[in-house]
């Protein structure tokens, strides 16, 4: 078998983001024409709002533009009332589980006594 790769997978256009090697992790890095193609997708995105990318090479689907920072987006609000009532449920059934197991342990030393 052999290992070597194709020249056609070394010609395909490519670019990535927050790679695993230390000297790239918070970098976009890619090949001259995988940032060639992302920097047409920006350019589409500026003048239309956004642009889809359709190459598998790169880690990208699309490129959007935005006027408000979605990180600090304050409508949306971790917890509220659905999340206590997960909590809630989640303790309710813990409690439950608990208690059939003490009953059970309950029964098991009334047996032996």
């Amino acid at each position: 078998m052999d290992n070597k790769k194709d020249s056609s997978e070394f010609n395909k256009l490519w670019a990535v983001h927050d790679t695993c090697t230390p000297e790239y992790e918070e970098c976009l890095i890619g090949n001259k024409e995988g940032l060639e193609k992302l920097r047409y997708s920006i350019d589409e995105a500026l003048k239309s709002g956004e642009s889809k990318i359709d190459d598998e090479g790169i880690d990208f689907i699309a490129v959007k533009l935005v006027e408000n920072d979605p990180r600090f987006d304050k409508s949306y609000k971790k917890g509220g009332i659905r999340d206590s009532f997960r909590l809630l449920g989640c303790g309710l059934i813990g409690f439950i589980i608990i208690m059939i197991i003490m009953a059970g342990l309950f029964q098991i030393w009334n047996w032996i006594k």
